[in-house]
């Protein structure tokens, strides 16, 4: 996916599904592997600073491996247990690499290598065209809105 909003409503609908109470642990994850793909911002301010040094070292944020190891780093940070901590987190990684893979791209440098470092070799499912990021924004917004209203009647059906 292009942007933070279908990776973040990919996690929201994940946590819906999954009924987390913290689902901003998924979410967090689900922005993780671009928060690091912002230094290739450091060009702006190095210039000599080649695009294939910025790649090796963003690119393994956005590996499974990378993801999880990521997940692991950050994890003392919350006040919550460490173990669910971690796999929240990491969750929300997956779902991140997930919907990367399922973009269309025009080059194999932004498929997932999700055997990494065991292999370099992209894979994609070259479903979404990334200029249609507005279709996937709604059609995930529309999914979450479902199944808070699935989980809302079901909830008032059960009370009665």
């Amino acid at each position: 996916m292009p942007d933070w909003i279908s990776h973040i409503l990919f996690g929201l609908i994940l946590a819906e599904l999954l009924s987390v109470k913290k689902k901003s642990l998924i979410v967090l994850g689900a922005v993780l592997p671009d928060i690091f793909s912002k230094i290739t911002h450091l060009q702006t301010f190095f210039p000599n600073l080649s695009s294939d040094i910025i790649y090796r070292l963003v690119f393994p944020f956005h590996t499974v491996i990378g993801g999880i190891l990521l997940a692991i780093v950050i994890t003392p940070l919350f006040r919550y247990p460490w173990k669910k901590t971690a796999f929240l987190i990491s969750l929300g990684v997956l779902t991140h690499l997930l919907a990367d893979s399922t973009v269309k791209v025009f080059t194999s440098n932004y498929q997932g290598s999700f055997l990494f470092p065991f292999s370099w070799h992209g894979y994609g499912l070259n479903i979404v065209r990334t200029e249609n990021f507005f279709v996937v924004i709604i059609s995930f917004f529309i999914v979450w809105i479902l199944i808070k209203l699935v989980k809302t009647y079901t909830l008032h059906q059960n009370k009665a």
